[in-house]
């Protein structure tokens, strides 16, 4: 399987199996991020077909350590799951590479300035290039030295 990841300001996955993003490609922002989006393009090959496969979306840290973040039900991993199963529809030829498109939204995360990805993982495995890199900025001294946030 190959797999492609890019974060969107905004996106959804209509019934025709299209993607429709706002934003698409930003890798800076502030803290606490603004709800955004992490658009999921997974390559099937034939022989992968037919099978459950478990994607795992997972935040992590500059040295490559999951991140988490403080809830009302104490830390949590940020993390996202989902299952899929692509099928072999009548006619399609033999050898076949499928799409499976998925564009899970997250809300605001409350990052220290520093350097993540969203890496991706299915069944387990995972490959270089996995993955949607971005950097939280922090703030920025103006000239009178007060501290702004970064846009």
């Amino acid at each position: 399987m190959d797999v492609v990841l890019l974060l969107a300001d905004a996106a959804q996955v209509d019934p025709a199996g299209k993607i429709h993003a706002l934003g698409i490609g930003w890798d800076q922002t502030s803290s606490p991020t603004a709800p955004s989006a992490v658009l999921v393009l997974v390559q099937v090959p034939w022989t992968d077909t037919n099978r459950k496969h478990r994607l795992v979306l997972q935040l992590r840290d500059a040295d490559g350590r999951p991140v988490s973040v403080t809830t009302p039900v104490g830390e949590q991993l940020v993390a996202v799951t989902a299952d899929f199963e692509v099928g072999r529809p009548p006619g399609i030829a033999p050898g076949t590479v499928q799409t499976v498109k998925l564009a899970p939204t997250i809300g605001p995360l409350p990052l220290a300035p520093n350097r993540y990805e969203w890496h991706a993982e299915i069944d387990g495995e995972t490959q270089d290039g996995w993955s949607a890199p971005f950097t939280v900025q922090g703030p920025h001294i103006t000239q009178t030295g007060e501290a702004s946030a970064a846009s």
